[in-house]
């Protein structure tokens, strides 16, 4: 597994002069491990249906949303859900997924950083897309 050093910091502590004052949460989301080679064997692509995968998050929210970050991982077979998880980040990781679902196949996936409890707004930058290989 990848190390990763992730600061959070107050929203507040950076919050720009002018308009309400206020500040807007930030986050930025990756692949906590490098994708693999291609196996030789089986010339099978990462992530892969079976596969876990797990994230780096890092985040900028107010000091009182540190402790309510959490990641969505969907998955969808032309634009059918097929898979919803959810899991909270600590220090800085979320996971591990298990990419499974019924039918097997390809599937489009999007792991987003939210709020709790929010799960269907996704933190500005907090959102990442890829495909998991059948």
């Amino acid at each position: 597994m990848a190390l990763a050093i992730t600061v959070f910091t107050s929203g507040d502590a950076l919050a720009g002069k002018g308009g309400n004052g206020g500040s807007r949460n930030t986050a930025t989301i990756t692949f906590a491990t490098s994708p693999a080679p291609l196996s030789e064997s089986t010339d099978a692509a990462w992530p892969g249906m079976g596969d876990t995968v797990e994230f780096v998050v890092t985040a900028n929210v107010k000091e009182r949303d540190l402790n309510n970050l959490w990641v969505a991982n969907r998955c969808s077979q032309n634009g059918v859900p097929v898979s919803q998880e959810y899991h909270g980040v600590l220090d800085g990781f979320s996971g591990p997924f298990t990419l499974n679902w019924p039918d097997g196949g390809a599937a489009e996936c999007t792991a987003h950083v939210w709020v709790f409890p929010d799960p269907e707004t996704p933190v500005s930058g907090g959102s990442m897309t890829y495909s998991a290989a059948p």
